[in-house]
């Protein structure tokens, strides 16, 4: 029975990621259609990144270690799928910060100064949790003994923000960028 749940435990994490970064690749499309100025390239590019990581990381799992998997044992040491784990997951954890200072620079030239320091500022604690997240995943101790729940908690202030700059980029009404061969009919 533990072998079966674990399997779908597993099988229900995987498919989590890859959904996820299938979405977030859906996201930066839409955000490639929606932002004009600075950051307009560069910012769904970011989230594009971040989506190939999550789908990268959901598709090869995780090496074991500190208490993980939950249920049996698996390959011991570093394995290549664990290696491919690592590269996919280094698209996310260095991408959000990465797209949180492109879009403070889009807000800034929006005029958009407290979202620019908002976002800027988001920016700076995700890169600073980045560094916080790999020394303890690296260490042994009290630290390492968290590095899931400091790992948990980086992700929620990501995807928080994320949430916040998607809602008001929607409600802000952005200026949609024309599709090829779509007809303008705002004016008639």
């Amino acid at each position: 029975m533990k072998a079966h749940r674990g399997g779908l435990i597993l099988a229900l994490g995987i498919l989590s990621f890859v959904l996820c970064g299938i979405l977030m690749v859906v996201f930066a499309a839409g955000l490639h259609f929606s932002l004009e100025g600075r950051g307009a390239t560069w910012g769904p590019i970011m989230f594009a990144l971040i989506g190939i990581g999550l789908v990268g990381a959901g598709l090869f799992a995780t090496d074991p270690g500190r208490g993980f998997p939950p249920f049996g044992q698996a390959e011991p040491g570093p394995t290549l799928h664990g290696h491919f784990h690592d590269v996919f997951s280094l698209l996310v954890f260095a991408g959000f910060p990465a797209a949180a200072f492109v879009m403070a620079a889009h807000f800034t030239g929006h005029g958009e100064h407290r979202w620019a320091v908002g976002t800027r500022a988001c920016g700076w604690v995700l890169a600073a949790g980045f560094v916080v997240v790999l020394v303890a995943f690296n260490r042994e101790g009290a630290l390492a003994d968290v590095a899931g729940v400091i790992q948990r908690v980086w992700l929620a202030v990501a995807f928080g923000w994320l949430t916040a700059v998607s809602i008001h980029v929607l409600q802000r009404g952005a200026t949609v960028r024309s599709l090829p061969g779509r007809i303008d009919t705002a004016g008639c």
